[in-house]
């Protein structure tokens, strides 16, 4: 039972809990990524960041899930930049092509340079493997902390 989350209505599995996510891409990347699942949604990671010559992704966070599931992914994070805005994107690896979709979802956006905690949530989808990539449309140093991120199973075919 360790592994339920519990809402007023039913007992929810989050399928991430326990994984710790892979990151790639960025100068300094986040430490104690498994706070990222731990079900503690005040705790950040350490703060990752990289410098950007022009507009460009920062940094990914690479979950995989073991199997295919029917998922909701909720989160907090914490993201911000010395110049132009910072977005949050969820991209789904593609079993069929075997590589990311080309269809990412925008979580969320800031235009900030100081950090600004943005709790989200997604339309529910099927995959195995989700990317969490950053993103800032503009040259500048680059920053995220990650609060928590959860796969909510849905139990849907």
């Amino acid at each position: 039972m360790s592994d339920l989350v519990f809402s007023d209505l039913y007992p929810v599995k989050n399928r991430l809990k326990g994984i710790i996510p892979t990151a790639s891409s960025w100068d300094t990347p986040p430490d104690h990524l498994e706070r990222c699942t731990d079900l503690d949604w005040d705790t950040p990671t350490g703060t990752g960041s990289k410098t950007l010559s022009a507009s460009g992704d920062y940094g990914y966070l690479d979950f995989d899930m073991g199997a295919e599931y029917k998922v909701m992914l909720r989160g907090k994070v914490g993201i911000w930049s010395t110049a132009g805005s910072v977005y949050l994107i969820l991209n789904i690896w593609d079993t069929v092509s075997g590589g990311w979709s080309n269809q990412p979802y925008a979580i969320c956006y800031k235009t900030t340079t100081s950090e600004v905690i943005t709790p989200w949530i997604t339309h529910n989808f099927k995959a195995q493997k989700l990317r969490l990539e950053f993103y800032c449309n503009a040259a500048a140093t680059c920053y995220a902390k990650i609060y928590e991120v959860q796969a909510i199973d849905l139990g849907l075919p």
